[in-house]
Parts: structure tokens; sequence; C-alpha cells
């Protein structure tokens, strides 16, 4: 029932981020400045998660603000984590006044960083059971990520969601951006 509303928000914000990213000098500034006239656009249940970054490439800097989505992870070395965040802030259009913090890690070589929405971890099997966040920190702690590129990682985890959910009908998008720093 909100496919063709949620489209267009999609579409909106997607612009918008566009036009503003050549004139704010960090993702926080971006969504801060983005979040009122999108909340004059949207209605009380339309709203846009995402989660904005940059990466400087000669520092390997990541940096990152959070609009209503999960933290990302981070496997460096044996650990997998979720990368710690000073905020994690409402969705784009959901509050009038929403400002947004950052945070910046740094990665080294062979760090991946793995960004998902809600859908990937609130996949449900035939079971209603859900795919949930420890089960995907396992597997991204499990995989040999040293000698697999992005598309790879990105690859292993969406067929493990699939083997999961099986023939369960999909309740909700899956998205999935994975980072791999060389």
């Amino acid at each position: 029932g909100k496919a063709m509303k949620a489209a267009m928000i999609a579409v909106m914000s997607s612009g918008r981020v566009h036009s503003r990213a050549g004139e704010a000098s960090s993702p926080a500034e971006i969504l801060t400045g983005l979040n009122r006239p999108l909340h004059t656009k949207t209605s009380e249940v339309m709203f846009t998660a995402l989660c904005l970054g940059s990466i400087n490439v000669p520092t390997r800097e990541f940096t990152y603000a959070l609009a209503g989505m999960n933290r990302p992870l981070l496997k460096t070395g044996d650990e997998t984590v979720s990368i710690p965040s000073a905020e994690r802030g409402f969705p784009l259009g959901a509050f009038e006044d929403s400002e947004y913090g950052e945070d910046t890690v740094r990665l080294k070589s062979g760090d991946v960083v793995v960004l998902y929405t809600d859908g990937v971890i609130e996949a449900q099997n035939r079971a209603e059971e859900f795919y949930e966040k420890d089960r995907l920190i396992g597997l991204l702690a499990e995989l040999p990520t040293a000698g697999l590129s992005a598309s790879e990682i990105k690859d292993h985890i969406v067929a493990d969601v699939n083997e999961f959910t099986a023939s369960a009908p999909q309740q909700d998008d899956l998205t999935l951006v994975v980072v791999k720093a060389v």
C-alpha cells in the first residue's frame, strides 16, 4: 500500500542528497540540512531512513551519519562488531527539528564495512523467525574476507539470507552495501 509513495520519497530524497553533497562539508551537515524540507513534503508515516557516508581514500577515514538506520558492521582482523556511533538520528523527515551527528572510523587494509537495512535482519523464515543481527555478525565473522572482494562478501550474505528465508514471502526490502578497504 505504500510502494508508490515510498518510491517517490526515495527519489526526492536521493535527488536532494545529491544536490546538497557538493555544498556541505560533512554527512551530518547534509542530513541536518535536508531534514526540514523533507519533513514538509512527507506525511507522518512516510520518511527516509539512510546512512550517509564518505570515505577519505588517502587516510582511509569512513565518516558517516545515521538517519534511522542500523549501525554499520565492521570486520577488522578477527573482530566483527557494530561500529560504535555517538548518535543514531531519527529518519529524515520524521521530526521537523532533528539534527544529526556523525562518527569517523579509520579503516585498515582488509577491513570490511557492511551497511544494511532492517529488511536484512528482519527477514523471516516460514516459522516467522527473524534472521537477526547476531546471525549477520556471525556470518561475517566466519567468512574468509581476506580472500574475498566486497561483491563476493555481499553475495555470501545475500545467499545466507535467501537460504534462511527459503520459500517464505519477502516482507521488506533488503538493501546491503559492502565496502572493503584495500
